[in-house]
Parts: structure tokens; sequence; C-alpha cells
């Protein structure tokens, strides 16, 4: 995991995408999605991953985050910033 070190603090944010979702959910496009862990080494153990090509989703068992509106987070985090 490699920490987002804010410009000119101590301020390490380990996934900004989380902050996002917390804070400004509507700066992300999500979908349904059916998400796996691999643990039997088939194709890549330990790792998260999800179907994504175009089609039904049956089984699905979380909300994906796909997309982040760059201009749209970062206008409403300077304009949170200057509120302090």
């Amino acid at each position: 995991m490699h920490p987002t070190r804010l410009v000119g603090s101590n301020f390490y944010v380990y996934d900004a995408t989380t902050l996002a979702y917390l804070f400004y959910p509507e700066t992300l496009l999500f979908r349904r999605a059916e998400v796996k862990v691999e643990t039997k080494g088939e194709w890549s153990e330990g790792q998260t991953f999800f179907d994504d090509r175009s089609r039904p989703k049956v089984n699905t068992n979380a909300w994906v985050a796909l997309e982040v509106n760059n201009s749209k987070l970062l206008a409403a985090l300077v304009k949170d910033l200057r509120k302090i």
C-alpha cells in the first residue's frame, strides 16, 4: 500500500478513494458487481476481482467505483478546505 501525502503536511491518505466515497460520493460512478477473492491460486491468489464485461450480473454482492469525476472532486475538496 502506497499512501498519498497531502502537500506540505504530515497527513497521509492510505486510500483516497475511500475518503472520496465517504465525503463526496457524487463524484464517483458506481456499478453493481459480483466481487470475488481468489484463494486457490487459479488466477491470482489473494487478489480481489470482478467481471466487468457487458452482460447481465445475476449474483451481485457489491458496488464498485469505476470512475472518478476528477474536476468535481477537486472543486469540492478545495471548497471544503477553504472553510478550515
